[in-house]
């Protein structure tokens, strides 16, 4: 008796009473499995973002609002820059500061208010900062890359190209033994090495376009160490490489 009574008080101690109880009606048909953040969360990723952009589309004026009102609350008019040097690091005098800071922002602005900025020539720094946020709520996540492109009347080469997280895949054939989630190769300490990135969507119907084709694109520039993507995902496991689309919580409701 006494024995039968002293397993019973292990087996029902801490959690066991409330969030992991087997016995209460409330959870007891509760079915509960999971695994890595890969078979968690990579392997759902593709349905998440298609219902999550359905429900954007027209599934309701929820889905849209919540993703527009966090657009509209964080992005706003977007980030800009203000230039604070150290003078006194630097061995400038207040003045000299004053104007490095005062042409660094102008010319900084005349750079990001151009669509020149954009690889499509299309929007502007700003306009940029909105669609891509809202993008990685949408989809999960989303890949930024900065190429240089010589634009004829403009001086500065930097460009900025988004890329929806749709087309950052596994690749179909892999001719070598490399770890790889989700489109997203990384090494032994977890860190991301090269990203396969296809060259259109892998969806796309559009005639004239190229034959789908993957390219592994290295993660730092190998000359420079430069980042040569920029991958946007909010975490919420240790060992994730792909976002989660910020309404697949509520799809259900």
């Amino acid at each position: 008796m006494s024995r039968q009574r002293k397993r019973t008080s292990i087996k029902n101690s801490g959690y066991s009473h409330y969030g992991a109880s087997r016995t209460k009606p409330s959870v007891s048909a509760w079915y509960s499995y999971s695994k890595s953040p890969s078979e968690d969360i990579t392997d759902n990723l593709e349905l998440l973002r298609e219902r999550s952009r359905d429900l954007y589309s027209g599934g309701g004026p929820l889905g849209r609002g919540a993703i527009d009102r966090v657009v509209l609350n964080s992005v706003g008019a977007g980030l800009t820059l203000s230039c604070r040097i150290s003078a006194e690091r630097l061995g400038l005098s207040e003045e000299e500061a004053a104007e490095w800071e005062e042409n660094t922002e102008r010319e900084f602005s005349f750079w990001a208010e151009s669509k020149d900025c954009d690889i499509t020539r299309t929007m502007n720094f700003y306009e940029l900062q909105n669609l891509c946020f809202k993008s990685v709520l949408l989809n999960g996540d989303a890949l930024v890359m900065l190429p240089m492109r010589h634009t004829k009347n403009f001086p500065y080469d930097l460009r900025i190209a988004l890329i929806e997280g749709d087309r950052l895949t596994d690749p179909p054939m892999r001719t070598y033994n490399a770890m790889i989630d989700g489109g997203v190769e990384f090494d032994l300490d977890g860190k991301p090495v090269a990203y396969h990135i296809a060259n259109k969507h892998p969806l796309s119907e559009l005639s004239g376009l190229p034959r789908l084709e993957y390219v592994r694109v290295p993660a730092f520039g190998m000359n420079t160490g430069r980042r040569n993507v920029l991958h946007l995902l909010p975490l919420e496991r240790i060992g994730q490489h792909r976002g989660v689309p910020f309404l697949s919580p509520v799809i259900e409701v």
